[in-house]
């Protein structure tokens, strides 16, 4: 009798066993999604740095530890080892992270121009789900009367933009911070913060200004920046850093200085890195959970090639290659080194479909960048473009130039001239040989997908004069060098 008995609750035992183990792995489910996913809509921060080039940044190379928290916040979340800017102009790249779509698309081919109003911007899509939606930004080329890139924003913060062309970064994080602070953390926000410390001139703040090595005194180093902002200025009749003589010898700038703006841009790096660790900071004590964030820069700055400096209108690896760093609001996400290209019409897509909206438009290309980063997402095609509008300030320019890249070549086109260059950025990422004749079949491929660009996407060939602008407008984009200063006298 004892012995059925056994038998029995042992069966039982066992039944029950396997009764219970079911519901004990749905509780751990369902424990694990309440503990590792949001529980609401997320919260998104974009950062933009204006003219940060990747190399800039310790997490891609620079070993002058400039930038501590970018490169802790790289370590820890997913860093794309290659991003391309879509144009190496403030303006139409911006346009091109909120619209998801070319500047071809956009309607924004350099500083000075509109949006067109039909583009769909990505505070309109956050605003009509609900969310708060900010922007606070530093330059006066994204200024909302003259863009029109405030489209749907809440707050779009260029108030100070009638004193000044430009406002610190320091300044810039305050109040975004202090708008933060101030809005219900229960309501999910999309805010979007633009830094725009590291544009020239290079004038870092005293608090990040370090003694140089070279030139020894800072008698020499006053000596030496007077000298080269006025080479600058006799060049193009412009205050900005922006080059290019076809004769060295022309320019007075000499090595020393080249690294003497090197070194101030790089404390320009750390003026910014420094806000973006009040930014994290403040998410965290104001009551909100882990947001999504992307970090990145709308291009980046050249200096030592070809006695080039600045941006805008050349397509080397300097002014387009940019940093991408995605947070994702998943806690179980873990860091990764992402060895996919990437491109600022990913960023549009990535930011809707992570809050569940889809995107509908044939002119937006990008791919999510999480799904990339996961090899879930494939793009549609196997090229990435940018391109280089000519602009209304460039004595010099080359005028329209379009790249064309694959996994590991890249093609640039002078259109005017006709000219192909053919650079392999795995064994020559700086650029400096033309390997056309190396590669016919890949030459016929690219030069191939370059012609198709050309067709599909109709830029400019000629200039155009921001229409519309006022006198004080013109004279501010000149002050930036974003304008010649003859530029308009020609404009009807």
């Amino acid at each position: 009798m004892r012995s059925n008995n056994t038998r029995s609750y042992f069966l039982w035992s066992i039944l029950f066993v396997l009764l219970l183990s079911p519901l004990i792995v749905l509780h751990q489910i369902l424990e694990n999604l309440r503990v590792n996913l949001p529980s609401r809509r997320p919260d998104i921060m974009l950062i933009t740095i204006d003219t940060c080039r990747k190399d800039a940044l310790g997490c891609y190379g620079e070993s002058s530890g400039h930038s501590p928290t970018i490169d802790r916040f790289s370590k820890s979340n997913m860093q794309f080892i290659a991003c391309i800017a879509q144009c190496p102009t403030t303006a139409p790249s911006h346009a091109t992270i909120l619209s998801g779509k070319d500047p071809a698309f956009h309607g924004i081919y350099s500083n000075g121009m509109p949006i067109e109003a039909s583009v769909r911007l990505l505070p309109e899509f956050f605003s009509r789900k609900g969310y708060r939606t900010a922007a606070f930004i530093s330059g006066y080329s994204l200024i909302d009367r003259v863009t029109g890139l405030g489209r749907g924003f809440d707050v779009y913060d260029d108030e100070w933009s009638t004193r000044s062309v430009e406002r610190s970064g320091d300044d810039t994080t305050r109040a975004a911070i202090h708008w933060l602070g101030t809005t219900d953390p229960g309501v999910p926000c999309f805010v979007w913060i633009h830094l725009f410390d590291p544009h020239s001139p290079y004038a870092p703040p005293e608090l990040f200004r370090r003694t140089l090595s070279d030139p020894a005194s800072s008698a020499a180093t006053d000596a030496h920046r007077a000298a080269y902002e006025k080479n600058a200025q006799t060049a193009l009749g412009a205050g900005d850093f922006n080059v290019l003589v076809k004769d060295p010898t022309s320019l007075t700038a000499t090595p020393s200085e080249i690294r003497m703006n090197w070194a101030n841009y790089l404390e320009e790096v750390a003026t910014v890195d420094r806000c973006v660790e009040r930014l994290l900071i403040a998410f965290r004590t104001t009551g909100r959970e882990k947001p999504l964030v992307i970090l990145t820069s709308d291009h980046g700055e050249g200096f030592e090639k070809d006695y080039y400096f600045g941006h805008g209108d050349r397509l080397w690896e300097s002014a387009v290659a940019v940093p991408m760093i995605v947070q994702t609001q998943d806690r179980r996400s873990k860091p990764k080194l992402v060895d996919r290209l990437a491109h600022h019409i990913d960023v549009l897509p990535t930011l809707l479909e992570e809050c569940g909206m889809s995107v509908d438009d044939k002119d937006c290309h990008g791919v999510n960048l999480i799904g990339l980063a996961s090899n879930s997402r494939m793009r549609p095609e196997p090229f990435l473009f940018c391109s280089a509008p000519p602009l209304p300030r460039k004595k010099l320019s080359k005028g329209l130039m379009h790249a064309v890249y694959d996994s590991r070549f890249k093609m640039i086109l002078t259109v005017d001239q006709s000219e192909y260059s053919m650079f392999d950025l795995q064994t020559d990422p700086a650029e400096t040989k033309n390997i056309q004749s190396d590669y016919p079949r890949i030459y016929t491929g690219l030069s191939h997908a370059l012609s198709q660009r050309s067709e599909q996407a109709a830029y400019p060939r000629n200039a155009r004069f921001p229409e519309n602008l006022s006198s004080h407008e013109t004279k501010q984009l000149e002050t930036l060098g974003y304008l010649d200063s003859d530029a308009g006298s020609n404009h009807e």
